[in-house]
């Protein structure tokens, strides 16, 4: 892997249970799960006011016990210890910031595993394939669990999850893409073999399938990719596929279909923090718009846990 995803040590992570590092760079525990919990909604929406109302929210749901006010004040008092040991006395932390109204966390987006995720993936979409693969490696790895863990069933957590789960599975696209660009395909041909299998409704995984293989050398595979994908298709949603489907199919059969560039950017991906008081977003995003969802891809939970089992088999395979 190249220097541009190499020693990547964020400050935060929430891209599995809660990482934390102090002022000289020590991995410390934070405690508890509701001091996990704090720590998620604070990064979670580091460099913005959160109030003491909406941290409550995030640390006990709708059930908080009568003294959460000043149980929520000790966890932040400690969390501050802990970020910063050398602090004295009471004075209050630089990295969290008390206002009139809640808390405020300074973070950088590189001190965060989850936006230093984003920024490696949106920079994936336009780079070189080297460059690219090297990049959407390195932001794979920072992935340790599901997302936001530690705030278990927090109200919109599906506007934190949601993003980075369709990010995710989009790095896996450019994966396979670059690794075409860079005339591998039989690791290609690999990673699009496990996307299929981990998530089967999602047709753009099937082209890539179909592509790999057949450029491979295997046109017989990429046939049969096809005929797989309608059956799935039909028998799951009751649709056929796509137009840009069939004219991959089509170039197959004739023997000249060639990679076309690596896709391109499907809108932004930042994490959609809904305002205080807000419901939940509407389930879709905007690496799944051309399918409508069934009952076997909402459950954002499973696709994560497939994620991570694609990312190391296919990165342990070249």
């Amino acid at each position: 892997m190249g220097g541009g995803a190499q020693n990547m040590d964020p400050r935060f992570g929430v891209l599995g249970p809660v990482q934390v590092r102090d002022s000289a760079g020590r991995q410390v525990s934070v405690g508890g799960p509701r001091p996990r919990a704090l720590t998620c909604a604070l990064v979670a929406e580091a460099g913005r006011v959160v109030s003491v109302d909406r941290l409550i929210d995030r640390v006990w749901g709708g059930e908080p016990p009568p003294a959460a006010v000043g149980t929520l004040y000790a966890y932040v008092s400690q969390l501050r210890k802990l970020l910063d040991p050398e602090r004295r006395g009471n004075q209050a932390s630089g990295l969290i910031a008390t206002t009139g109204s809640g808390y405020l966390l300074h973070a950088t987006p590189d001190e965060v595993d989850a936006t230093l995720f984003e920024r490696l993936i949106e920079e994936a979409e336009s780079a070189p394939p080297t460059d690219a693969l090297d990049k959407v490696d390195g932001a794979l790895t920072l992935w340790r669990g599901e997302p936001y863990l530690d705030l278990g069933d927090s109200p919109n957590l599906a506007g934190l999850t949601q993003p980075l789960l369709e990010m995710r599975l989009r790095a896996f696209e450019l994966r396979i893409g670059a690794l075409l660009e860079l005339g591998r395909t039989g690791p290609a041909a690999s990673a699009a073999r496990s996307l299929v299998r981990e998530q089967p409704l999602r047709e753009p995984y099937w082209r890539h399938l179909m592509m790999a293989t057949y450029r491979d050398g295997h046109q017989a595979d990429a046939l049969a990719a096809y005929a797989q994908c309608r059956r799935v298709l039909d028998q799951e949603l009751g649709m056929s596929p796509d137009a840009e489907t069939e004219a991959l199919h089509t170039a197959v059969l004739r023997r000249d279909a060639a990679p076309g560039p690596r896709p391109g950017p499907r809108g932004r991906y930042r994490r959609a923090v809904p305002a205080e008081g807000a419901g939940a977003p509407a389930a879709g995003g905007p690496g799944d718009a051309d399918r409508p969802r069934t009952a076997a891809g909402q459950d954002q939970r499973r696709a994560v846990r497939d994620g991570l089992r694609i990312g190391l088999a296919d990165r342990a395979r070249g």
